[in-house]
């Protein structure tokens, strides 16, 4: 292994990069650059890979011809991180963190991860995974940036991933979207262009808007510290596929928000609210304007609105279709009903507090 400290005038390679062969073990460099730029006008690895490389403290990074390294790739650096060529790691990690941008050509992944923490990222090729576990991080830079896919309103300083860029993401098994504490909207149009096993998505708020065909194989969680919305249809391609929304706030979904029904299979859908309440938006939604969850089982974890003195149930409770249903909510008894037209109303009572949780078509 070797290390190697830079002034800020940072460091420039203008031959070829390779490690040592014979029995002895891959070689690992770590490079701290001390504020400076790090540039190889070369390939890395071109004749004999190294086990890993790093790169600490860095200002802009560049890569002018090809890289293939055994394990793994660890940059940090507050600049551009570019690479003009293509990108093999045969196993391993690739790390990118505190970069202003991140332009990437081909990337082959053998098994291992993939970090990238930017304030722009750009694909010129395709970031591809071939590991049977692989998986994908993307984050904005700094803790608690936005994150925003396609035409969602972006705030200032948020990472902005448009749908040509999702599409060049091949072969996750898990992909994952924000850091847990900063905005997320996510446009369904151009998520329908991701496809991965799972897609997680962590934010303090997230919003799901447009409408969209989502490709995911076997399920999509969504987990904010705060509330989650979903305004349009968003239905979710695959053979059982899962969806699993948490929400620390409320969970607001418009008539035809979600449906998980295909010719593959039913799917199951969980809502769970732990600090507000399971509903559609507004105060009085007509209760018959639309299915909002369209799936085989589904799950509910929370309170739904409040009766209005006067009437029966509430008209912005959640309009379910499904086969089997699974709820609960804590602090009161639940109570089920079921009227001429054979739907089944779940109403919570505690003292004299009605809340209508959800009404459900279907067998269950």
């Amino acid at each position: 292994d070797s290390a190697v400290t830079l002034g800020a005038s940072g460091l420039h390679f203008g031959g070829a990069v390779d490690g040592r062969s014979g029995g002895a073990a891959a070689d690992a460099l770590l490079l701290r650059a001390g504020g400076g730029d790090v540039r190889f006008d070369a390939a890395v690895g071109a004749t004999q890979p190294l086990q890993a490389l790093r790169i600490e403290g860095a200002d802009d990074v560049r890569f002018a011809a090809p890289v293939h390294l055994m394990g793994e790739l660890v940059i940090e650096a507050r600049g551009e991180v570019r690479f003009d060529a293509a990108l093999r790691l045969d196993g391993g990690r690739l790390v990118i963190r505190g970069a202003s941008a991140v332009m990437l050509g081909d990337v082959l992944l053998g098994a291992g991860e993939v970090v990238i923490e930017a304030g722009a990222l750009s694909l010129a090729g395709t970031l591809r995974a071939t590991g049977a576990a692989d998986q994908l991080q993307l984050q904005g830079l700094g803790s608690g940036a936005a994150l925003v896919l396609g035409a969602a309103a972006a705030p200032a300083g948020a990472l902005r991933l448009d749908a040509a860029t999702l599409a060049q993401l091949q072969g996750f098994e898990r992909v994952r979207l924000g850091d847990g504490l900063g905005l997320v909207a996510l446009d369904a149009a151009a998520l329908a262009t991701l496809a991965a096993g799972t897609l997680q998505v962590d934010g303090s708020r997230i919003t799901l808007s447009g409408d969209g065909t989502l490709a995911l194989a076997e399920a999509m969680q969504l987990r904010a510290s705060g509330d989650i919305a979903l305004a349009g249809r968003s239905t979710l391609a695959g053979a059982g596929v899962a969806v699993h929304m948490a929400a620390g706030g409320s969970l607001l979904m418009e008539p035809g928000g979600l449906a998980t029904r295909g010719a593959a299979g039913a799917g199951s859908v969980l809502l769970a609210s732990a600090g507000g309440l399971v509903r559609e938006p507004g105060t009085d939604v007509s209760a018959d304007a639309g299915v909002n969850v369209d799936t085989g089982l589904f799950v509910l974890r929370g309170l739904g609105p409040l009766v209005p003195a006067g009437l029966a149930a509430a008209g912005s409770a959640l309009d379910v279709r499904a086969d089997r249903v699974d709820i609960d909510a804590a602090g009161g008894s639940v109570l089920r009903d079921t009227g001429a037209d054979g739907r089944a109303r779940y109403q919570w009572l505690s003292g004299s507090t009605l809340r209508t949780l959800v009404e459900v078509e279907g067998p269950h």
